[in-house]
């Protein structure tokens, strides 16, 4: 009986750990997405975007930022792969197929970004890209900037937008 308690004990702890594990993960995802939904509303206001054009401007963003983000785990996942091939023994033949396929990874990037550029350039106006070349490292200062110092606990976190979507005017 006292194993039984135990195992079951044991089993709830993990349970309860595991729950907490991912519930933590969802959290930090959430946060990320509100925060690129704020990335991408300054980006508009700065621009000077109405309403129908921003929502435009949202979803190209975001179609990138996730053809970016899954490249980058692939890439993340090959360095983990590259270390556990320089550990112990080396096999050369290993190596280069990892880093292979980092290069063919990189290139995908590099044309996912061309295609961004491309697709940003049909949709937005002259005055409206050279807006964006100057507000992207403002706001991304700014953006930075908050993160530090809610990290360091000096002011709280700003307001974020609900992850539903930009606010309508």
């Amino acid at each position: 009986m006292k194993k039984i308690i135990i195992i079951a004990l044991a089993i709830c702890v993990s349970s309860v750990m595991a729950w907490a594990e991912e519930n933590e993960r969802g959290k930090m995802r959430d946060v990320v997405d509100r925060v690129e939904l704020l990335r991408t509303m300054r980006l508009s206001e700065e621009i000077g975007l109405n309403e129908e054009r921003a929502m435009k401007f949202h979803s190209i963003m975001k179609k990138h930022r996730e053809a970016r983000k899954k490249i980058m785990k692939g890439i993340r996942e090959l360095s983990r792969d590259m270390e556990q091939a320089l550990e112990g023994k080396k096999d050369e033949g290993k190596i280069k197929d990892i880093l292979d396929k980092v290069e063919k990874l990189l290139e995908e990037r590099c044309r996912a970004d061309e295609g961004f550029r491309k697709e940003l350039k049909e949709f937005l106006s002259l005055e409206e890209q050279a807006r964006l070349v100057v507000a992207m490292p403002k706001i991304e200062h700014e953006i930075r900037e908050m993160a530090i110092s809610h990290r360091e606990g000096h002011h709280p976190p700003p307001p974020l937008p609900p992850p539903e979507g930009p606010p309508n005017p």
